[in-house]
């Protein structure tokens, strides 16, 4: 039991594996914070875009204020994504994507799997016989 737990620990931390699972789900994406110099490139690139080709969006100024319009349970969940570590932050659109994916989790069937399952250690057993 303790070597199939450190298999385990080890896939939460190995940055291939958590790669793999992020290739096959790119959903999750919005989950991984940005370096907070490219968080903040980005969240100008969004005010600027904003400001010049489009009509105030209600949504995205309350998720920009990091709320949620008129869902309890998606604020809750968002009010639960673990914070960045100190150089690191999630962007406007990051947080954006964050509320969406958690209002099509919530409205989703129970049966449904939020993600793709992928053998992260595709494993094979080499066998070599000792010659005679």
């Amino acid at each position: 039991m303790a070597n199939k737990m450190r298999l385990y620990q080890h896939s939460a931390r190995c940055s291939v594996a958590l790669r793999a699972f992020l290739d096959c789900n790119p959903d999750y994406w919005c989950f991984v914070p940005l370096i907070w110099y490219d968080a903040q490139a980005e969240n100008i690139a969004t005010f600027r875009e904003r400001s010049s080709s489009q009509p105030q969006d209600p949504e995205m100024d309350n998720v920009i204020g990091m709320g949620a319009i008129g869902n309890h349970r998606v604020a809750f969940c968002l009010d639960h994504v673990p914070l960045s570590p100190a150089a690191y932050a999630f962007s406007y659109e990051q947080r954006r994507k964050q509320h969406s994916f958690f209002e099509a989790f919530l409205s989703s069937n129970v049966d449904q799997m939020p993600y793709c399952a992928i053998d992260l250690y595709k494993m094979a057993i080499i066998a070599v016989r000792k010659p005679i």
